[in-house]
């Protein structure tokens, strides 16, 4: 067996260099920020929250999970705001921020942000 390559490691360096970005999940891209199409398609507005309470009024609250575990955060405060103003409960999935209240510079925790409960 001939170990004097490392074909995998070999190709990582390769996509590397390349500077290739990763398929994943649309809005993380190594912190390159959100595609501008797919704002257009998913929207970022804090009222698609009310928009979903008035569509849905039997709807006790929301669950947010923020971070999700490709690193992006959602804008807690605001849409604790928006659960607020319409006296629904707030829910946040934090399963990959337990770190997030450990140092000023990183986002809002839920709890910090106005959740009811940060899980």
């Amino acid at each position: 067996m001939d170990q004097s390559r490392a074909p995998v490691l070999e190709a990582l360096a390769a996509y590397r260099r390349r500077g290739d970005i990763s398929f994943t999940p649309p809005g993380h891209k190594q912190g390159r920020g959100v595609d501008p199409r797919v704002l257009d398609v998913m929207g970022a507005d804090l009222e698609a929250v009310a928009e979903a309470f008035a569509a849905a009024p039997d709807a006790k609250g929301v669950i947010v999970a923020s971070p999700v575990d490709y690193g992006t955060c959602g804008d807690l405060e605001g849409i604790d705001e928006v659960c607020r103003r319409h006296d629904r409960t707030f829910i946040v999935d934090e399963a990959w921020g337990a770190h997030l209240p450990f140092h000023d510079n990183l986002p809002t925790w839920g709890m910090n942000a106005g959740a009811d409960l940060a899980e």
